[in-house]
């Protein structure tokens, strides 16, 4: 039962995996891996690090939730594996570096009880690196293969997903128009079929005479779930991206754009099912590169309103927060001014309020100079609708470090 259940989720995540679309035909001989991001030896000078390490782990926080990446080095210096793991879901890669630096044995574990490995050496590849055929193990026995199949221009139209007895447990089918655009994508399971329904998921794209993607819908066992339309103008510039969901819900960006016609902002809205704005946010960008500089945010449910300003690097400096019926005085209640180190990374924040000025420090290092835990940059973690100064830790989400050492002699 466990196993089946992991199966199904698998569905979702293998939907946005996609297929490449380079040039060549199918079928082709199998070749090995042609490009891999792990391939050819990483050393401890390649990371910036000093003394003998072992390893080091290196953890980041999403949603509070951490995501670590430990490395791990032979006496001279040399990666040897690389171990990556999640709590959301709960997963676990595993990556051995053989003696010429290529990536073997790669293990995926799903969760704890379950040890779902991608089987690299069973696996077939094109000599572009596109798969033909990628067979994956549940706790060391065959679990399922994906079959790859390509049209004549090289473009993914097929991935059939068959079980360890031989059955095929379902299909993800892709079409394009005549100018190679991805039109249409399903996944289609008469096995795992709701309601007799075997089109479990779709996505439909249209284009307009440009080949501008204006309109994106997805839909889950035929029922429509989110709707994109997109709005361009004469040069193909994005001027409004309107989503709307099935519960009614909308979100809205609208683009506006210099006399030289670069974009210097955009307005973000959030419509409740009754068409109401509860949250907008209006951004501007003052610099050629396009690097915001200043947020404005208002909440109709408290009205309240917040602002983050940047500096000619687009790195946050100064997030203001206004309190309900905040007058005309604008003074804000709380305003957090943010420091950073030549290389750029957060070094201190400082929270002002009415009363006082609270400090916050990062880049702490251990005895050997290796640093062992940075704030990630503000604006990488500023919250998309806004925060209170009540969730100021959300700005200081941040990474660690920890290192062990080969005995020196």
């Amino acid at each position: 039962m466990k196993k089946r259940v992991f199966l199904i989720c698998i569905l979702a995540i293998a939907l946005i995996a996609g297929c490449s679309t380079k040039g060549g035909k199918s079928p082709q001989t199998t070749a090995g891996i042609k490009d891999n991001p792990y391939q050819g030896f990483l050393t401890r000078a390649d990371f910036g690090l000093n003394g003998p390490v072992k390893s080091f782990t290196e953890t980041r926080y999403y949603d509070m939730l951490p995501f670590s990446r430990t490395w791990n080095f032979d006496p001279k210096g040399r990666v040897i594996s690389i171990v990556e793991e999640d709590v959301h879901p709960q997963t676990r890669l595993e990556i051995s570096i053989d003696a010429k630096g290529n990536p073997v044995d790669t293990i995926y574990s799903f969760t704890d009880f379950l040890q779902y490995a991608f089987d690299m050496e069973a696996s077939t590849y094109l000599p572009d690196g596109r798969p033909l055929s990628e067979v994956y193990r549940m706790d060391e026995e065959l679990a399922e293969v994906y079959n790859y199949y390509y049209d004549d221009n090289g473009r993914c139209i097929r991935k059939d997903i068959v079980e360890s007895n031989g059955e095929l447990r379902g299909a993800y089918l892709y079409s394009y128009d005549e100018n190679g655009n991805l039109t249409n994508e399903q996944y289609r399971s008469s096995k795992y079929a709701v309601d007799g329904n075997e089109l479990l998921l779709e996505i439909v794209n249209i284009y307009d005479s440009n080949g501008n993607l204006i309109e994106t819908s997805h839909y889950n066992a035929g029922k429509l779930e989110l709707r994109d339309l997109m709005y361009y103008n004469d040069k193909g510039d994005l001027l409004r991206h309107y989503s709307e969901y099935a519960r009614g819900s909308a979100t809205e960006i609208i683009y506006t754009f210099d006399k030289e016609g670069r974009c210097n902002g955009d307005r973000f809205y959030s419509l409740e099912e009754d068409g109401r704005v509860i949250m907008a946010r209006d951004s501007t960008f003052i610099d050629e590169a396009g690097y915001r500089h200043q947020e404005h945010y208002t909440w109709t449910g408290g009205l309240h309103t917040s602002e983050a300003i940047f500096d000619k690097e687009g790195k946050m400096v100064e997030y203001n927060y206004y309190g309900e019926f905040a007058q005309e005085s604008r003074i804000p209640d709380n305003t957090i001014i943010f420091h950073y180190d030549k290389d750029g990374y957060l070094s201190k924040a400082d929270l002002k309020s009415q009363y006082d000025i609270v400090p916050y420090y990062f880049g702490e290092k251990d005895s050997y100079g290796n640093w062992t835990r940075r704030s990630l940059p503000p604006e990488e973690v500023f919250d998309t609708f806004g925060i209170g100064i009540h969730e100021f830790d959300y700005f200081l989400r941040h990474y660690e470090r920890t290192y062990t050492y080969y005995e020196e002699d």
